[in-house]
């Protein structure tokens, strides 16, 4: 599951989540974090109507929620596998199979490290 996938999972119930919500639960939940406004603004791209409310007087300052308001049909299908839906590798898994994005020819003064 991607990180846009988890973050849809949770939003489809329809009620505000706070980002520190989200955060503890993709923590919780699967052992990683993620990046709550990037992965929005991915699901937002894809068809999704995501409300973000400020809540004002928070200990540390204001605190921001998430809340999904709708849907275009074709966006549940499009979430899956993309470089946007920025997967993870957990427990010898990989959920993505994303290819790389460069090849590195050149590695400067010193040339090749002993990692490459």
């Amino acid at each position: 599951m991607t990180d846009a996938q988890f973050l849809l999972s949770i939003l489809e119930d329809g009620l505000p989540h706070s980002h520190a919500d989200l955060l503890h639960r993709s923590f919780t939940e699967r052992g990683c974090g993620l990046t709550v406004h990037s992965r929005i603004a991915d699901l937002r791209a894809k068809g999704h109507t995501i409300a973000c409310d400020r809540v004002p007087g928070a200990e540390r300052g204001h605190a921001w929620t998430y809340r999904l308001l709708g849907s275009l049909p074709e966006s549940d299908q499009s979430l899956g596998g993309s470089s946007t839906g920025h997967a993870h590798e957990h427990e010898g898994r990989s959920d993505s199979e994303s290819e790389s994005l460069f090849e590195v020819t050149d590695y400067g003064m010193g040339g090749k490290p002993a990692w490459a």
